[in-house]
């Protein structure tokens, strides 16, 4: 991407601001974020309003591009990757640029601009250690501007079930949405990937582009397969551990205006006592388990800065055996699910996401 094409990529940024949203849209997200593929209906009577009005709200928060809903793949669980964590470190002139490069890549899964000692912090999903090993040695050393980077591996993640504004639903509201679909829970832990076919790789493509996408319109799309297939495929992905449904949407749009990357040490011996506790805490939306200098990292939105106080001395102060921490502030987040991020952080073309599950599929295969 050219400096042009970046300047009028930003001016041609859409803005949540734009939207104002009321109590029954918020709900909505939440609803969304507890069940992703929940369908309207369901939504509908969890929340005791009519199906037609929430469908509608529904279907304009997506269309605006304010709320995606995606298929988060595992990519260590389903066998299709081999993710990292590479913080990089930047030449100040050229921020900007290098924040377009990264955003722009296909094996880049999640990225974000920060402070501290790293400008960039990006997760990088390959098909094997060998192609990390080009991204390293070759790719990263030969773009102008980096300074250098520090890896970490990722050797699990947490996925936490904590809706941002969870307080907008009852728990009765949340036991009937999560009551006819299997849900994913936040600490478990896998110990080995397992055994996926094409079907299952295809279905896991496609979810990744559009969580809500309806079992019948996959079907028709893979081909030679039925609805009830994917649909049993489908809860099957998801009790195994392979597939999760995140919403993507601009924190700030729901009071979080400040979202920040933990980075800690904790003693091995207490390392799954305190992903546990952490992933668990509201706040906390992702965690990835790393081997290198840092053995967390933790994914915070917190609604504004006077709240870090209490985060680092009341919820990070309270881990077992934790050492070092460092805490970066985002700046700006580029990418999330493989979907870039427009500078106000709403999520772009979902395509990207599809393409890059794809290509690890063929990769892997």
């Amino acid at each position: 991407m050219t400096p042009r094409d970046a300047d009028k990529r930003r001016d041609a940024a859409p803005d949540w601001r734009e939207y104002k949203l009321d109590e029954l849209d918020r709900r909505i997200i939440v609803a969304l974020q507890t069940s992703g593929r929940a369908p309207w209906k369901g939504i509908a009577h969890a929340l005791g309003a009519s199906e037609p009005t929430v469908a509608r709200r529904g279907r304009r928060l997506i269309e605006r591009d304010l709320v995606r809903v995606v298929g988060y793949i595992d990519v260590v669980r389903a066998g299709l990757g081999f993710p990292a964590l590479v913080r990089i470190a930047c030449d100040p002139r050229e921020r900007e640029r290098l924040a377009d490069v990264i955003r722009s890549r296909q094996d880049v899964r999640y990225a974000t601009s920060v402070t501290g000692p790293t400008d960039i912090v990006a997760e990088f999903v390959v098909p094997s250690s060998e192609a990390l090993v080009r991204v390293l040695n070759h790719d990263l050393p030969n773009i102008h501007g980096i300074l250098g980077t520090e890896t970490l591996t990722v050797m699990h993640s947490f996925y936490s079930v904590n809706p941002w504004e969870q307080e907008l639903l009852t728990e009765a509201e949340r036991a009937q949405l999560t009551a006819a679909a299997p849900v994913l829970r936040a600490e478990r832990v896998w110990e080995s990937s397992v055994t996926v076919d094409a079907l299952d790789q295809a279905i896991m493509a496609e979810l990744a582009e559009d969580g809500r996408r309806p079992a019948k319109s996959i079907a028709a799309s893979i081909g030679s397969t039925s609805e009830s297939t994917v649909a049993r495929r489908i809860d099957r992905l998801v009790a195994e551990g392979c597939v999760y449904f995140h919403v993507v949407a601009p924190a700030a749009m729901v009071g979080f205006s400040t979202e920040l990357l933990v980075w800690l040490r904790v003693d091995s011996a207490h390392l799954d006592a305190a992903a546990q506790q952490l992933v668990k805490h509201p706040s906390v939306k992702y965690l990835w388990v790393t081997a290198g200098r840092y053995n967390l990292c933790a994914g915070v939105h917190i609604r504004h800065l006077g709240e870090l106080y209490s985060l680092e001395t009341e919820i990070l102060g309270a881990l077992p055996s934790s050492g070092t921490i460092e805490i970066n502030t985002h700046l700006t987040t580029l990418k999330r699910a493989w979907l870039e991020l427009w500078p106000s952080s709403m999520p772009g073309s979902p395509d990207a996401a599809g393409r890059a599950v794809r290509e690890l599929v063929g990769a892997t295969s």
